[in-house]
């Protein structure tokens, strides 16, 4: 079901479900009110917290990687308890110029994805992640995995202004990628991607096209409209890179699976 053309038009059009402000605020200035949400969203509220959240992220990659049991369940689990988090808190932002402003369209969603891994989750005897369903001809991908984990950005104030730039620092350590839907799903998309034989290519094709979604929307953001934070653009190449490879690589699954099925019709 999720290589349906209904499925994708559906998540399509939730893109462009406008945000939910307290004050009213000119259409055209949509993307404004996004990038003033995602600039202070309420997931940064309890900094403390942050470190943990990259920590569980990088327990659940390296588990993946490393074990020879079903990781499905653990991989699937997780993706889905931290789009419930991050589908509600890193939407949702208390701020001067709107007051409360919620991004309705992001969460329902990231929701929508985080019932397809708990469709998953359910279905984890289907479904295998361990080192035995592993292709090594894949783990090219573990490049763009790891700048989305280490999310290496911070901000320069220059005449009042916020700049984003690149920053290797200790700062790497401890930022919000483990709460940021476009820095969490490049990973979990890298663990699909190199464990596909074991994946559903259904799941695989939802959870690809809304990354590509996200992944257009902020191409758009910081390499045409906000150009002046470009290197946020550079970081958020991961998602776009790894979505349309998992795009094309759930649509030969399912191709493949089409084959097999009728050859084995045709000799029974």
């Amino acid at each position: 079901m999720g290589h349906t053309l209904w499925v994708k038009i559906v998540l399509g059009v939730l893109f462009f479900v406008p945000p939910l402000v307290q004050s009213g605020y000119d259409p055209a200035g949509t993307s404004r009110v996004i990038s003033t949400v995602l600039a202070h969203p309420l997931s940064l509220s309890i900094p403390a917290l942050l470190p943990l959240a990259k920590g569980l992220l990088l327990a659940v990659t390296v588990a993946a990687f490393v074990s020879r049991r079903n990781t499905s369940r653990l991989v699937l689990g997780y993706y889905a308890l931290i789009l419930l988090v991050v589908g509600i808190f890193q939407n949702m932002a208390f701020t001067d110029r709107y007051g409360f402003a919620w991004l309705i369209g992001n969460t329902l969603l990231q929701f929508i994805v985080a019932g397809w891994c708990l469709w998953g989750v359910f279905r984890g005897k289907m479904m295998i992640i361990s080192r035995d369903t592993m292709n090594p001809k894949r783990l090219w991908v573990l490049l763009p995995m790891a700048i989305a984990f280490l999310f290496p950005y911070n901000f320069d104030s220059i005449q009042a202004t916020n700049l984003v730039h690149a920053d290797f620092g200790f700062a790497m350590l401890y930022n919000d990628a483990g709460v940021t839907y476009c820095m969490v799903t490049p990973v979990l998309l890298g663990i699909l991607i190199v464990f596909s034989s074991g994946v559903n290519s259904g799941l695989l094709s939802v959870t690809s096209f809304v990354a590509a979604g996200f992944g257009l929307l902020n191409m758009a953001t910081w390499f045409a409209l906000q150009p002046q934070d470009w290197w946020m653009g550079v970081l958020h190449l991961p998602l776009m890179v790894l979505s349309i490879y998992g795009l094309i690589l759930a649509r030969g699954m399912k191709s493949a699976g089409a084959a097999q099925d009728q050859r084995q019709s045709t000799t029974t």
